[in-house]
């Protein structure tokens, strides 16, 4: 499933379809970034534990290709 992604620059949705590409077999994948900016009670109510979430570099996950890893292989995300 698809999300629509507002954001403010080319860069951002380069890096929001370079993650979403890396998100297979039904995984899903958040910026650590994106992670940091919602307010807790929204954390909450999707069941995500912000204070011991780890997160792994975008080029480290096997599903991620080169283009993603070249592109944006520094931006830590997590499974949610």
């Amino acid at each position: 499933m698809r999300y629509p992604v507002d954001a403010g620059s080319f860069s951002d949705i380069d890096e929001a379809t370079r993650i979403e590409n890396a998100a297979t077999e039904g995984v899903v994948l958040a910026s650590k970034h994106l992670l940091e900016r919602l307010d807790p009670d929204a954390a909450r109510a999707l069941d995500l534990d912000l204070d011991t979430g780890a997160s792994t570099p975008l080029a480290e996950l096997e599903s991620s290709s080169d283009k993603a890893a070249g592109d944006a292989g520094w931006i830590p995300v997590a499974a949610i």
